[in-house]
């Protein structure tokens, strides 16, 4: 703290020592840009120190009137509902690009048939050429998929399901951009595409990443907010007094817009910089990420429940128990905007299992005695699952990993033909 000749206490030198020390803090240091792209620890212990303790103290006395100026819970609840919402909106966005793209197919070769049929074809060639066709839609769907998101330049992450990044994230590793945006757009697309395409795969470990990263982007947002604050601040108090005070003098000027001078300016300057600010840390950074995990794979099978059970089995080794209610209200509102979009509050799940209806229409009721096969089926799909992944890790590191020729695109093409041959076979009238 500065003192005058006299021994006082200069209040403008104070400012101007707050402001520097502050340009320090958000300045970005030389080496910044190597330090954000490379993998290390996350800290997930709060700060507690002196000047948190008075912070904390400043921020929760209020005004004169004593009304408290921030409520961390309010701004709590309402980032939870936020990343449920962006959430929904990404899974209706996906789903309905989803299904437009399978339509145009659909209407597509259906065309190509009628026009097969006319030319007075035989009926087996005329369904050999919509073969023909369907392959040939589904391998560039594919191949522009596994293009995209191989090779598309910054974004090798955009490979896969995503989920194990958010895992690594969850349990402490910090993963190398995981806010991208062109990730998020790649993610996006690269899963239209793919659904697509016919090919088994589903929007599940998309929808969880983006998800996650909403919230990520959710929890970030305060240092971007604090600095647009900042700089409009600045910027007004150099449009008022212009060149006639120094830099010095303009700093310590820039605190002298108060809520009497500017109202809107003032809130939300206490907003960025002591609601949102509260939440750029690491600790809560892992609740919001968690919540839209948990939202994403929610709207993805339309199980609110599920998604909070995926969160604490499968995805993160910390839980805490003020999460169980936000994760149920997020599920909630994630899975009700896609049945909202369908028009059907029994359809609220990106992925469907099929009508529970005879072929009378009627409602297909479950029976108690049908738990024992359902038992089962769990059982025999679980070790066939496990086993089925131990065939297909072996064939991948001994075959196709050491090949030149099972390269990942082609290897994707090869999948694809494989899946319309199974349609062809199988069933002649899906394409």
């Amino acid at each position: 703290m500065a003192q005058g000749t006299n021994g006082t206490t200069n209040p403008n030198d104070e400012t101007v020592c707050l402001l520097s020390a502050k340009e320090k803090i958000l300045s970005k240091p030389k080496n910044a840009n190597k330090r954000k792209n490379s993998d290390g620890s996350l800290d997930f212990e709060r700060i507690v120190n002196d000047y948190s303790i008075r912070a904390k103290k400043e921020l929760s006395s209020g005004d004169n009137d004593g009304t408290p100026i921030s409520s961390k819970d309010t701004t709590r609840w309402v980032l939870t509902i936020v990343c449920a919402l962006i959430s929904g909106l990404t899974t209706i966005v996906i789903v309905s690009a989803s299904e437009k793209l399978v339509a145009w197919r659909t209407r597509t070769l259906a065309g190509w048939l009628t026009m097969s049929s006319n030319n007075d074809t035989e009926q087996s060639y005329a369904l050999w050429y919509v073969f023909a066709a369907y392959c040939l839609v589904s391998l560039l769907l594919a191949d522009a998929a596994a293009t995209l998101c191989l090779y598309w330049p910054g974004v090798p992450e955009a490979v896969g399901s995503g989920i194990p990044e958010v895992k690594a994230y969850l349990n402490g590793i910090r993963v190398k951009k995981f806010n991208n945006p062109t990730l998020l757009v790649v993610k996006m697309v690269g899963s239209v595409l793919s659904v697509g395409s016919s090919m088994a795969v589903g929007m599940e470990g998309p929808l969880v990443m983006i998800g996650a990263y909403a919230g990520a982007t959710l929890a970030q947002c305060s240092m971007g907010l604090s600095l647009l604050v900042l700089k409009m601040k600045v910027f007004k108090s150099w449009l008022k007094y212009g060149n006639k005070s120094t830099s010095g003098e303009l700093s310590a000027k820039i605190n002298c817009i108060d809520e009497e001078e500017d109202p809107i300016l003032h809130w939300l300057w206490v907003k960025a910089t002591g609601d949102l600010s509260y939440f750029a840390n690491d600790a809560e950074r892992r609740k919001l990420i968690t919540i839209g995990a948990a939202c994403g794979f929610a709207a993805s099978f339309g199980a609110p429940i599920g998604g909070m059970l995926f969160i604490m089995d499968d995805i993160s080794t910390f839980f805490d128990q003020d999460m169980f209610l936000r994760i149920l209200v997020a599920n909630t509102v994630g899975t009700f905007c896609l049945a909202y979009y369908r028009g059907n509050l029994s359809d609220y799940g990106a992925i469907s299992f099929g009508s529970y209806k005879d072929d009378s229409g009627n409602s297909l009721h479950h029976r108690f005695l049908d738990i024992p096969f359902w038992i089962i089926i769990g059982i025999s799909g679980g070790v066939l699952g496990e086993h089925s992944i131990d065939i297909v890790t072996d064939v991948m590191q001994r075959v196709l990993i050491r090949s030149t020729v099972c390269r990942p695109a082609r290897f994707c093409l090869m999948i694809s033909f494989l899946y319309c041959c199974d349609v062809r076979y199988s069933n002649s009238s899906t394409f």
